[in-house]
């Protein structure tokens, strides 16, 4: 197994269980992602999952099995231990944002965050989360983590959050200071990364996705995902559909490239099936050594080299775009 880093994909089909909770996506960046990256729960359980909304954000932790369909180099899936497995959210994409004023959101579930070794029993998760609207919209969030029999608490005020482009609705904060100490943090030194992003007519939901660690113990770092929704946001009467959405998940060990480093672009997202065009923000495996150079002597393909150029780009937090007039497809 390997750790992974907070991603995103803005572009993806996502299908979802009886609950509404999401068991399944195809990343629709291109037609190679469209084929090597499309994981599903597989043999495995659908934990801690829910949603609210009508299936306006659902979330779950993928464990105690073996997932299904592929994620590059892994054909027949990848295996989620009880006590570890894949944390994951997905909302509609948000429209109609507000002009002013501030959304206080309250919980409406969240996975039990796992250690990356599945040698800790699952943990318990508390957050707030407020947006404050305008021309240059902020978010203050503050999360707590229990696990292993201690509590970690980690938070930021006024975190930017893009307007416009392909992180349009995103946000996110990269080596927040964690208070607390134990097993996962020895010398009460971790660093967390988080993800959010907007969902919902009017935002009226938040998705997000984070993990922490302390350097020198990455076995035990922290997974985990949560959704928020603004008062009055009712439960779901959720029907198992495929739709469209974003999607924020953190996974623990499995196959694929060490991205605990990197915590990609500022978003989690998550919609329903049936359409295009949502994003997906998780703690995923990545792959791109096999993209870059090709595999088995053959030299990477246009859209494989593209996909590459997308995923370093977004290792930059979307500061930096590399390819000259190529255009990758988001």
């Amino acid at each position: 197994g390997a750790d992974v880093g907070i991603d995103l994909r803005e572009k993806a089909e996502v299908t979802y269980n009886a609950e509404g909770a999401p068991i399944g996506y195809v990343s629709r960046i291109n037609d190679f992602t469209a084929e090597n990256e499309r994981p599903t729960i597989g043999t495995a359980t659908a934990m801690e999952a829910g949603s609210r909304g009508d299936g306006l954000i659902g979330w779950t932790r993928w464990a105690n099995g073996q997932g299904g369909g592929r994620y590059f180099n892994d054909t027949d899936g990848f295996t989620l231990p009880a006590n570890g497995g894949f944390h994951i959210v997905a909302v509609d994409p948000a429209t109609n944002l507000p002009t002013g004023g501030q959304i206080t959101y309250e919980l409406a579930g969240a996975t039990n965050p796992t250690v990356k070794d599945a040698s800790l029993a699952p943990g318990t998760f508390a957050g707030t989360m407020a947006i404050a609207f305008g021309a240059a919209p902020t978010a203050d969030f503050n999360f707590t983590v229990g696990i292993g029999g201690s509590s970690y608490n980690f938070g930021a005020s006024g975190r930017p959050i893009e307007t416009s482009g392909d992180f349009a609705n995103q946000f996110g904060a990269n080596s927040m200071a964690v208070n607390g100490a134990g097993s996962v943090c020895p010398t009460g030194a971790c660093q967390a990364n988080m993800r959010g992003v907007l969902g919902g007519v009017g935002a009226t939901a938040v998705g997000v996705s984070y993990n922490f660690a302390e350097a020198g113990n990455e076995n035990l770092r922290t997974y985990g995902a949560a959704a928020f929704v603004a008062p009055g946001v009712g439960t779901s009467s959720a029907s198992g559909a495929l739709t469209t959405a974003s999607v924020a998940p953190s996974i623990a060990p499995i196959a694929g490239g060490d991205w605990s480093r990197w915590m990609g672009a500022p978003g989690a997202n998550a919609q329903t099936i049936g359409s295009i065009g949502a994003e997906i923000t998780f703690d995923s495996m990545a792959e791109l050594r096999q993209t870059v150079a090709g595999a088995e002597g053959r030299p990477a393909t246009a859209a494989q080299r593209d996909w590459a150029i997308d995923q370093v780009e977004r290792l930059m937090g979307g500061m930096i775009t590399f390819g000259g007039e190529v255009v990758v497809e988001r």
